[in-house]
């Protein structure tokens, strides 16, 4: 999987940041860009780029490269809400201070980051305000505003776009939304719309990925015709959509309630 060019440049030049938050919709693969990175750091092939079939590039593969370390959410004993636990922070905070085994560097990829708990995050600004020689932590992210200020102010944020929409399907729709939504048009034009998206989570994810894409595109505009305080609230609105979809809410009940918040 090709890097960011802005990760690739950072690579050829050397100057590699000690952390990063990679940023990216649900449909993104995240973690496949960071274990790109890692094999482009790692990798002794074609060191830069990364060869993707010698021993190294296979162990970042599979999940077993000794100095890859790669924490997941998980529940707690007392508890089915999926989080970052605090425990494996501390581990993997004692492996970077380590040695590598097989090459030069260190590798940390947090998934899930936006469930680290409030101790997790602050064990980890400790680590991200004194690395050790040669790490990278990775933190990946559907939305960096759920991390502390003083996580972000210490990684270089990447923008990671997702895959699932490779010819633009929703791209136009969801600006023909965000339009219709800011001119308070008739609820029954947006209904329209929202009736022609398919009723699968993948789908709904990728109209919401588009959304939100399109209200970025409204805040870096010079002059946008919507305030930034609605495009705020909206992304906010999409965040609430998304988390309702993941926990099997009806896809067009939850998108058209989703509208109806905007636009109220």
């Amino acid at each position: 999987m090709s890097l960011p060019s802005i990760l690739e440049n950072q690579i050829k030049s050397g100057d590699i940041h000690h952390a990063y938050i990679f940023e990216g919709p649900l449909t993104a693969d995240k973690e496949k860009v960071a274990r790109s990175f890692a094999m482009a750091l790692l990798c002794r092939v074609e060191p830069g780029t990364g060869c993707g079939s010698c021993a190294t590039c296979r162990k970042i593969k599979d999940g077993n490269h000794l100095d890859v370390n790669l924490l997941r959410a998980e529940p707690s004993k007392y508890s089915k809400v999926l989080s970052v636990r605090d425990e494996a922070v501390d581990q993997m905070i004692e492996r970077l201070k380590v040695k590598p085994s097989e090459g030069d560097r260190n590798i940390a990829i947090i998934c899930d980051g936006d469930t680290m708990t409030p101790r997790a995050a602050n064990r980890l600004l400790k680590t991200l305000e004194e690395p050790p020689v040669g790490t990278v932590i990775v933190i990946l992210s559907e939305n960096m505003n759920n991390l502390p200020d003083t996580i972000r102010s210490r990684c270089q944020h990447i923008r990671i776009i997702s895959e699932s929409n490779p010819d633009g399907k929703y791209t136009e729709k969801a600006r023909k939304v965000v339009e219709l939504l800011a001119g308070y048009n008739n609820y029954s034009s947006i209904k329209k719309e929202i009736d022609k998206i398919e009723s699968t989570k993948e789908e709904a994810f990728v109209f919401l990925d588009s959304m939100e894409d399109a209200y970025r595109e409204e805040l870096l505009k010079i002059s946008s015709s919507i305030k930034r305080d609605q495009i705020f609230k909206a992304v906010s609105e999409i965040e609430i959509a998304r988390n309702k979809i993941k926990r099997n809410i009806n896809v067009k009940y939850t998108l058209k309630s989703m509208v109806l918040a905007i636009g109220g």
